[in-house]
């Protein structure tokens, strides 16, 4: 990553300690899918903290029983 976003140039001036190795991650990106979960979890970390992390809603509910499925059927067909 030649020029980070403007998120992780923010996230390095905070005022908490950023090791070496988030540095380095957070500056060159990542590397691996392991690597790519950590780079998310620090712009999830980084959206509460600003205060616009907004979490994801929550899935409706689609499971039927097989009881409600029979029904349905049943009244389709006649």
């Amino acid at each position: 990553m030649n020029n980070p976003p403007d998120w992780v140039k923010d996230a390095l001036d905070t005022k908490r300690r950023v090791s070496k190795y988030e540095r380095e991650l957070l500056l060159n990106g990542p590397k691996s899918f392991s690597q790519a979960l950590i780079y998310g979890q620090y712009k999830k970390r980084y959206d509460k903290m600003k205060g616009t992390y907004r979490p994801e809603p929550e899935r409706p509910n689609l499971q039927s029983t097989f009881k409600d499925f029979n029904k349905r059927i049943s009244i389709n067909s006649g």
